[in-house]
């Protein structure tokens, strides 16, 4: 769509996606994630998904059914969850949450937690369901707004 001089583009359909060439998604500037956006696509296209139902369920039954998805892990789907499909008791934590965490609530987390989280710059599934749980658990139902504070914090510190 053209409008008062720029381009507009709506994001394709998931059929489109789904059997669009390699060469079509190398277009697109995903990088390795090509792969991954065609094989969700295909799986969404192919069990006849319908993602608006997400919405009505559970976070934990929907982040379930997010990580089956190629390349989805849970970082991921809380990304989704919390951003697409309106679970505001997500909490998806990146090296800026995690920096947030530690500068202002390590006293509220267990002491080999804290030495995993200084030790290493990335974080296994397992320290990050540690993390996350403890961030839904601490800011409640809109964990989700308190992880854009303490994200956008973290970001204008520097």
């Amino acid at each position: 769509m053209f409008f008062e001089g720029m381009d507009f583009y709506s994001f394709p359909k998931v059929e489109k996606l789904a059997f669009a060439s390699q060469n079509d998604l190398r277009d697109c500037g995903l990088g390795y994630r090509n792969e991954y956006l065609q094989g969700t696509a295909k799986k969404i296209y192919e069990d006849k998904i319908e993602l608006e139902t997400f919405k009505r369920l559970p976070y934990d039954q929907v982040r379930k059914s997010l990580i089956e998805f190629p390349g989805v892990g849970p970082k991921v789907a809380d990304c989704v969850l919390l951003f697409s499909l309106e679970k505001m008791n997500a909490f998806p934590i990146d090296v800026w949450v995690k920096r947030a965490i530690l500068h202002h609530y390590v006293s509220q987390l267990q002491e080999d937690l804290v030495k995993k989280l200084l030790a290493n710059n990335s974080m296994s599934n397992s320290v990050y369901e540690k993390i996350n749980a403890f961030g839904r658990k601490y800011f409640g139902d809109y964990a989700g707004y308190a992880q854009e504070y303490l994200y956008h914090y973290e970001r204008s510190e520097l």
